[in-house]
């Protein structure tokens, strides 16, 4: 979230405890109670984008490089014992195949590590009699599988958080301006034109819709541009809803 994307949150958080202080206010005004619960619903939903977009990768990136270091582990070592097959059977294109090296699969992108692993395992797979000398059984080769398998899930896992954040980060910037034009277009006017009715509730309502730059210590009534916030702060915004003369006098 940016820090304007939060400042404006602060002031849509304030707003919906404005409302709900002046539940009985809030009541009095026609369309005003569902307009209040749409802005808390949509409120809540950012929440949660919110917390979606910081899901820390991190913590799942070590863990698949952990799983992919045992996988390679696993794979160095059967490989060797096809290589010590394929030498005993004088077949050097088998030992070819199986030449892999750590090196070899740090070098490859961490999805074609496990291509890799994989086809080394397949082979392996081919010879699993001559293996037996070796200890090696079928057990063995699932056991094997089970470390693809496992540092498989592991690149998905990691990629899977990276595409919530992407996902979340666009969402939540819709819900922001969905937000925005609910009170503009609706709650604002809805509030101005009982301004004179409940006027404790309009000055709250003014007051919350203020939007603070927390980092530069200036405010701003909805509707003033960036650079003209710059130049001055707002010391008492009023709420920008364009309105007729006749609704003006009212």
């Amino acid at each position: 979230m940016t820090r304007r994307q939060r400042n404006k949150l602060a002031s849509h958080a304030a707003v919906a405890v404005v409302l709900g202080d002046h539940a009985t206010d809030v009541a009095g005004i026609p369309g005003l109670p569902e307009k209040t619960a749409a802005l808390q619903a949509a409120l809540d939903e950012i929440h949660r984008l919110a917390i979606t977009q910081i899901q820390p990768t991190e913590p799942g990136t070590i863990e698949s490089e952990r799983l992919l270091a045992e996988m390679v582990d696993a794979i160095l070592g059967i490989a060797g014992l096809v290589t010590a097959v394929a030498r005993g059977r004088a077949e050097p294109e088998l030992a070819r195949s199986v030449r892999v090296s750590r090196e070899s699969f740090r070098q490859l992108p961490r999805r074609h590590r496990i291509w890799l692993a994989q086809r080394v395992l397949e082979i392996a797979g081919t010879v699993v009699t001559e293996l037996g000398a070796f200890g090696v059984t079928g057990e063995t080769l699932s056991a094997i599988q089970a470390r693809i398998d496992a540092a498989s899930d592991g690149i998905e896992l990691t990629r899977g958080t990276l595409v919530m954040r992407h996902v979340a980060t666009r969402e939540l910037a819709a819900q922001m301006r969905a937000v925005g034009a609910l009170l503009t277009d609706e709650i604002d006017r809805l509030i101005f034109f009982r301004r004179k009715e409940r006027p404790a509730l309009y000055a709250a309502y003014q007051a919350a819709r203020t939007v603070v730059d927390r980092a530069g210590g200036r405010a701003r009534a909805p509707g003033v541009s960036d650079s003209a916030a710059g130049r001055a702060a707002v010391d008492a915004p009023t709420l920008l809803v364009p309105v007729s003369a006749d609704e003006q006098a009212a």
